[in-house]
């Protein structure tokens, strides 16, 4: 959540509430769309990053054509802010993914369950990610899905820190560096 000013609690309290709804209507959609031929919502990706090794190099078959699209890599997740409310060292659980044109499953980024949280400080906010587990194909518009949590002493008392999606198109070729809001 990106803020100009301080926000008072219930503001923050509606902002969080707000992107929870909207993180569930894209849900919604994306079962609509996809779920009959790819899943549910929180299935993963299937596909292999090693899907063609059994081919014998320089022997390619006369019915498989070979393709390299443009790929994403992420190199990095930064927590930057936090809002009022929450403080620093924070424990951190949730899923971090993207979904591309091959299969559009989740592909991924971090995942970490309530129970094995990362803590998080001001000097060292980055997330441990854990994948992808294959290349993120960039040859149409990618989702990039964040669902993140902090945890409290209780799961009653966990906050939302961040329920977002956002797509994202690449900005040209080569190297950027691309803060996502």
């Amino acid at each position: 959540m990106k803020t100009s000013a301080p926000m008072s609690p219930d503001e923050i309290d509606k902002a969080m509430a707000s992107e929870a709804r909207k993180f569930a209507s894209h849900a919604r959609v994306w079962e609509s769309a996809w779920g009959e031929t790819c899943g549910f919502f929180t299935d993963t990706t299937a596909l292999s990053s090693m899907q063609f090794t059994h081919y014998i190099s320089g022997h390619i078959s006369n019915n498989c054509a070979g393709s390299s699209p443009e790929t994403l890599q992420v190199f990095s997740i930064k927590l930057t802010e936090i809002a009022a409310g929450l403080a620093w060292p924070l424990a951190v659980y949730g899923v971090v993914a993207v979904r591309d044109i091959a299969d559009h499953n989740r592909n991924l980024l971090f995942c970490c369950d309530r129970s094995h949280a990362q803590e998080l400080n001001q000097d060292d906010s980055f997330l441990r990610l854990i994948g992808p587990s294959r290349a993120i194909v960039l040859t149409d518009i990618v989702d990039i899905e964040i669902q993140l949590k902090v945890k409290g002493p209780t799961k009653s008392q966990d906050k939302a820190l961040i329920s977002h999606v956002c797509n994202y198109g690449g900005e040209g070729l080569g190297v950027s560096t691309n803060p996502l809001h």
